[in-house]
């Protein structure tokens, strides 16, 4: 009964009752897509998914980019739209809340590789509600100290992994000798997990850093190793009892 006396059009949305028309495309013979006379929406013409890359180059409106990302067209199109978007901010939003599967995946992988701002990296890491996005940018993040720090207040195991794996050996090191009477948090058993895996698997990457570490129940462990780690955290052992550590 709204729009008994006829619809109030807003581009191809009546502002009263929400219905939608069709679209009125005006064919564009220069480019491969048409533009609605009334809304501006784009609707492309058959672009393979080779060719699709090329096209979308020849968009540069950030509001276009914006609505093919959110819009009805292939995967292809959204997908191109949504890593060449300017403001990756609203890129990794469009992806979060409109992306599913491969496409998600895809797409936000390759919108980090484009952030070029660090602030942005931090913000996300920090406090990204979707995991997967907190995870995505500790990759690209290599401060120690800051890795630290998101490590202690971050709780979900795949982002701790993440992060346990930006850690080098002399960062994980400072972590264990950081405990309080013996105990650790989460944060700390992830590092020591990651730790005690790479003097097994990578021993060269914690050769050099073995002769800081005084706790002697990591030490111990690493006697077990069958590798050059396991001669070095002897003597350090051996030293400590000499001392009187125990």
């Amino acid at each position: 009964m709204a729009c008994i006396f006829g619809h109030k059009w807003n581009g191809c949305k009546c502002e009263k009752c929400g219905a939608t028309r069709e679209h009125d495309y005006i064919k564009d013979g220069e480019n491969e897509w048409d533009i609605c006379k009334n809304c501006d929406h784009i609707t492309f013409r058959n672009v393979p998914f080779a060719g699709c890359a090329i096209v979308m180059e020849k968009i540069t409106d950030n509001k276009v980019l914006e609505q093919l990302s959110q819009g009805e067209e292939d995967t292809y199109v959204r997908y191109f739209a949504a890593i060449r978007l300017d403001d990756k901010r609203t890129a990794m939003e469009i992806v979060s809340k409109e992306f599913r599967g491969v496409e998600f995946d895809q797409a936000r992988r390759e919108i980090f590789s484009l952030i070029t701002d660090k602030n942005l990296l931090i913000e996300t890491a920090k406090s990204h509600k979707h995991w997967l996005f907190r995870r995505e940018a500790i990759y690209h993040i290599d401060n120690q100290d800051l890795l630290v720090e998101l490590g202690y207040s971050e709780s979900d195991d795949a982002v701790l992994d993440a992060i346990k794996q930006s850690l080098n050996a002399e960062t994980q090191v400072r972590i264990i000798e950081t405990q309080n009477n013996g105990e650790y948090n989460k944060f700390q058993e992830n590092v020591i997990q990651g730790f005690l895996w790479k003097a097994e698997s990578e021993p060269e990457a914690v050769l050099d850093v073995i002769e800081k570490i005084s706790t002697r129940w990591i030490l111990e462990r690493l006697v077990e190793l069958d590798n050059e780690i396991s001669q070095k955290a002897q003597k350090i052992l051996d030293k400590l009892k000499e001392s009187g550590n125990q």
